[in-house]
Formats: structure tokens, C-alpha cells, sequence
């Protein structure tokens, strides 16, 4: 997602999610829509908050697996004159992470047929 001009990218993992969590109540993170509130300036902060970490949690990771790299944070004043029209797709590009990120996936092959390996171990 384009901010200030720049692509920006956002993680949710490890680090995001223990930061996120000490954003809500009981630092736990099933009261994050509390962050939200029926205050839309809240929402908006919330928002922010919650793109600086994951944006954070990215460009650690990225560090963490190119040492050479150097991290380029999001700040606040990255947002000072962001369209608060956009806010809602910020918003929107953000949960989507959090629902991607949060699916397990899993990578493997398929179990060799018992027919064929006992063919294979015979020739």
C-alpha cells in the first residue's frame, strides 16, 4: 500500500501481535474493536497505531533476514497529511494482513502410494 508516496508493507506475526495486545484491554487482543469506539477521530488514531506496528513488525522481520537491510519505519508523521478517505482502505489492507497472516498454512508432499514404493524398492 502506497503511504506518503512510498510502498509500505505490513506483518502481522510474533511482534506485531504482542504489541497490538498491549494496545487493548487486558492486553488481550479479542478487545481490539474496543480500540475502534463510536469516537470516528478514535478509530482513525486506532488505525495508525495499529499500521506503525504492523509496518514495524515487516521491516524487522525483513532486517532480521537481511542484515544489510535497513529498516524504514512508518511514523505518525507519516500520516499527518494522509486523506482521511483513505483511512477506511488503510484500515481495510490491515485486517486483511491480520486475516492472512493468522491462517495456518501448511507446506508438504503428498504421502507416497504404498503400491508405488513398494514397486520402486522392488526394481
Amino acid at each position: 500500500m502506497k503511504i506518503n508516496g512510498k510502498e509500505r508493507v505490513f506483518e502481522y506475526n510474533f511482534q506485531a501481535y504482542s504489541e497490538l495486545s498491549k494496545m487493548c484491554k487486558d492486553e488481550n487482543l479479542s478487545n481490539m474493536a474496543d480500540l475502534f469506539g463510536d469516537n470516528p477521530l478514535k478509530a482513525m488514531e486506532a488505525t495508525i497505531d495499529i499500521a506503525i506496528i504492523m509496518n514495524k513488525a515487516f521491516e524487522d522481520h525483513k532486517s532480521y533476514d537481511c542484515p544489510s537491510y535497513t529498516p524504514d519505519y512508518l511514523t505518525r508523521d507519516d500520516f499527518r497529511f494522509y486523506p482521511i478517505n483513505e483511512i477506511n482502505d488503510l484500515q481495510s489492507a490491515l485486517m486483511d494482513c491480520m486475516k492472512n497472516d493468522s491462517e495456518r498454512k501448511v507446506e508438504g508432499e503428498e504421502p507416497k502410494n504404498k503400491k508405488k514404493e513398494n514397486q520402486e524398492k522392488s526394481n
